[in-house]
This record gives C-alpha cells, structure tokens and sequence, in this order.
C-alpha cells in the first residue's frame, strides 16, 4: 500500500529499528517464507541500512492469538510473547532527561475556542507544568515568552487535563496565540532548538473550476454555472 511505504520509509530515514510480523500464518496458501524475501527486497528498495536490513521476524495469527519465531504452523503458541520479547530485545530504551533544560516540539496544530491554538507534539527533554513560563523559538528565529495555561495528555483515543509533563511523553499545550509546526518550546534560560521539521508536499492535487462540459445543465438539479 502507498501509505504503508511512505510511512516505513520515514521510519528507516529516522534509523528506526524495525520488526517484522508476519500476520495470517494459519491462512491456506500462505507462503510465509516468501513474504519475508519481499519485505527485504521493499527494505532494500528504501534505502534501509545493513543493520536495518538484518530484521528480527516473528510468525503469528492475530486472529488466533498465537505467534512463534518459526515460520512452521505447528510451532505457533497461544500467547504474544514471542513478539513482546521481540520489542524488549530488540528496541532500544528510552533516555530518561527529564531532569535537563526543556526542549518541546510542535507537531500538529490543534484549536479549541476556550484556549485558542493548541500545539501537539512531544516532549524530547526537561518536564513542562501548568503555569511555567517558557520560550518558543520561531521558525523566522526569533522568539517569544508565553506561560503554559494548560496541558493535555493523550490516554488511548482520550485527550486528558494534566499538571505536568516529562521526556518522552506526548503532550498538547496552550497558552499562546500563535505556535507553528516545526518550533520548539524551551527553558527560557537554555534556548536550543530542535532541528526544523521538513513537512512533505502534497502528493494530491485538486482543481476546482466551473463545468466547461457542452451540455452544462442540461439534466439534474444542481447546476454549474459559466460565468
């Protein structure tokens, strides 16, 4: 799929580590061990590493709820671990840095008509509460002191009022009139910026114009108009 390239390939371009699992193992007719040969052939394709390129692979039938780490049907066991044991292993851990400077960035934009622009994005260093007074660093930069009036964490699909953020944590905050993707909120005392988020051109384009057709309203009810 289209989507699913263009996100693995802003995965390995981040030198991610990826997994692979291969889903539907009790399906009739599958051939587990030649799928494995596309998805390095897609790996290779996109540019992946050689370190990228020696992916951990696990079997399963999310269905069933059974995974293995052999491509044979009868090794499948009722349990996800194989795969959990995977991510453990083979991902690496967090840096805790939430005792160093602020650096926050924006991501998404967000807006609420009770707290205007709210920005989405993550925390990467430092801890952030309601009520700090912080600096963003603008895109044009320069920068502009604002105090976080509110904060939001995301708990599954909800959106929850929080008194305080950590490293690693992805957050919204609120609090001033105008923040922009791609800037960073920082500890007014230590202003670094995180690197400039490059955002993709479309790949749609759409043009709207009025009904050139030669038989413009002839039928229906909603008509196009030429002038």
């Amino acid at each position: 799929m289209p989507q699913t390239r263009f996100v693995l390939k802003k995965a390995l371009d981040q030198h991610l580590t990826p997994i692979v699992v291969i889903n539907k193992i009790d399906r009739d007719g599958a051939r587990p061990e030649e799928v494995v040969d596309e998805v390095l052939d897609l790996f290779i394709e996109l540019g992946a590493d050689e370190e990228q390129l020696d992916f951990p692979v696990v079997y399963a039938s999310a269905m069933n709820g059974t995974s293995s780490f052999d491509s044979d049907l009868s090794t499948q066991e009722h349990t996800m671990k194989p795969i959990f044991d995977t991510i453990v292993k083979d991902i690496p851990a967090p840096i805790d840095n939430s005792d160093e400077p602020l650096q926050f960035q924006v991501a998404l934009l967000d807006y609420n008509d009770f707290v205007g622009r709210v920005g989405i994005g993550r925390v990467f260093r430092g801890t952030i509460k309601v009520g700090d007074s912080v600096t963003v660093m603008k895109l044009d930069g320069s920068t502009q002191n604002f105090r976080v009036t509110k904060l939001m964490g995301f708990f599954g699909l909800k959106r929850l009022d929080i008194e305080e953020a950590k490293a690693g944590d992805l957050i919204a905050i609120s609090g001033m009139d105008e923040i922009s993707v791609g800037e960073t909120v920082v500890d007014a005392a230590h202003q670094e910026a995180l690197p400039v988020l490059r955002i993709d051109e479309p790949t749609l384009q759409m043009t709207f114009g009025t009904n050139t057709s030669p038989l413009p309203a002839k039928t229906g009810i909603c008509y196009c108009s030429s002038t």
